[in-house]
């Protein structure tokens, strides 16, 4: 018998996550026949139809854009990316936020997302606290990007001091990825992001994030 085919769409906030899912989660996926598709969010469409891809959408925008690519009869699944913490003000859930740890606000969020969208083909995902999280999985990472100890022991003190890399801190100035530009001087997320995320076995980001992890389960199941 052949085997079946799982076509997923899964729209992104910005080019790093477009090139995480076509760089790191492609590959890891197609093996299983699941082929994962991004697609940067599109923000804003000028009279001229010139389209401003990424950064912060309004919820209208993200929805409308859902709910096409869920026109699309031969998509197994349609799945977001999104940063918990570059969330508009009218995303489903935030006008009612719940207390308690930032996964569970996540989880609340996505439920909100879900029954918002109303198709069960839909899986939402949404990132805590940012994309740069996962680099926290492992010192393998910065270890085999850079030689420089100052830079690798920095690393290493955030990973020692946060287990579960999904719970660095989510205020503006302790964020992941604010804790890595402070770290590494012009740090430019997708061309270094990608590559020191390259460096850490898939397997031991699943292990480190159980939140990334429940979302890869969902896809690949």
């Amino acid at each position: 018998t052949l085997m079946s085919i799982t076509r997923i769409k899964v729209l992104v906030e910005g080019p790093t996550e477009e090139k995480f899912v076509k760089e790191i989660l492609y590959p890891q996926l197609v093996s299983q026949n699941i082929f994962i598709e991004p697609v940067t969010v599109c923000n804003k469409v000028e009279k001229n139809g010139k389209r401003h891809k990424g950064g912060y959408t309004p919820y209208s925008s993200i929805k409308k854009q859902i709910k096409n690519f869920l026109g699309d009869s031969s998509l197994t699944y349609v799945t977001t990316m999104f940063d918990y913490y570059a969330l508009y003000e009218d995303f489903p859930g935030m006008d009612s936020p719940i207390s308690g740890k930032a996964y569970e606000k996540v989880a609340f969020l996505e439920d909100k997302l879900k029954s918002d969208i109303g198709d069960r083909r839909f899986i939402p995902y949404i990132q805590l606290h940012e994309f740069e999280s996962l680099l926290f999985s492992s010192i393998d990472g910065i270890s085999n990007f850079t030689s420089n100890q100052v830079i690798i022991n920095e690393f290493q003190e955030i990973i020692t001091q946060y287990p579960n890399p999904e719970d660095i801190n989510n205020s503006p100035e302790t964020a992941p990825s604010k804790r890595i530009e402070k770290i590494i001087k012009g740090y430019r997320k997708p061309l270094h992001g990608i590559s020191i995320l390259k460096n850490i076995e898939f397997q031991e980001i699943l292990n480190k994030c159980p939140h990334f992890s429940e979302w890869i389960n969902k896809i690949s199941n």
